[in-house]
């Protein structure tokens, strides 16, 4: 659970400061969607959606903790949805930033952080 809420914090908290946000858009559940730029440092070279993986790795903690089945169920669902939700933010990224994100998207994997952190030392290396 530290590591998941670790990661989406600093993803949080990295989009307000570099996401090209309007201040008055800044606060409140909504304010990814403000975002006039893709962020493509930090965490965000790693993965495009840490938001995303702090829930699943919170599910599947519950999951581990509780040992029932029926939280098994339910947490296999939240995880499918969370993930479902991440490929139609995709989806709206590309049609509001084009071929931009398009390309990021090809670099940067959306939730599979050791891909992530491969590619980066790939394009490290190569750099």
């Amino acid at each position: 659970m530290v590591v998941g809420f670790t990661i989406g914090g600093v993803g949080v908290s990295i989009l307000k400061k570099m996401g090209g946000i309007p201040k008055g858009k800044r606060k409140g559940k909504s304010f990814g969607i403000g975002t006039t730029k893709i962020v493509v440092s930090r965490i965000y070279s790693v993965v495009r959606h840490p938001q995303y993986i702090c829930w699943i790795f919170f599910s599947f903690a519950i999951i581990l903790i509780a040992q029932h089945w029926l939280v098994g169920v339910i947490g296999v669902a939240s995880i499918l949805t969370i993930y479902m939700q991440a490929r139609q933010d995709d989806q709206t990224l590309v049609e509001k930033f084009g071929d931009e994100y398009n390309q990021y998207m090809e670099k940067v994997p959306r939730t599979n952080i050791l891909l992530g952190i491969v590619r980066l030392l790939k394009r490290r290396k190569n750099l």
